[in-house]
């Protein structure tokens, strides 16, 4: 924060679990957290075996999780798709966030 960093992302590509979301949001405040759900080719990119859950079901959670926490910003990214000149390819999944969730501010790309 000292630097003028005035919102965070956590990139499920990256983060280590559902607890460095709710680290951020304790530590900072859920206004300044988005939450980036990072596919490739659809597939939800991170190590969510070691939770004892299927990708599709980890995503789900960490929605619900992220939701739970106050979190309303959302980054849906497929990495596969970026720079293909395809446009979004992600719509019945943003379908299905914005009918679950209407109230997250949602950004895709990819």
């Amino acid at each position: 924060l000292k630097s003028g960093v005035t919102h965070f992302v956590a990139g499920t590509e990256t983060v280590s679990g559902e607890g460095t979301i709710g680290l951020l949001t304790e530590t900072h405040g859920a206004d300044r957290v988005a939450l980036s759900i990072d596919l490739r080719a659809g597939e939800l990119i991170g190590n969510w075996q070691r939770f004892g859950v299927t990708a599709d079901e980890a995503y789900w959670s960490l929605l619900q999780f992220a939701h739970g926490f106050g979190v309303r910003r959302l980054i849906l990214l497929d990495l596969a798709a970026v720079g293909m000149r395809s446009g979004p390819t992600m719509t019945d999944r943003v379908r299905s966030i914005r009918q679950t969730y209407p109230n997250f501010e949602l950004l895709v790309g990819g």
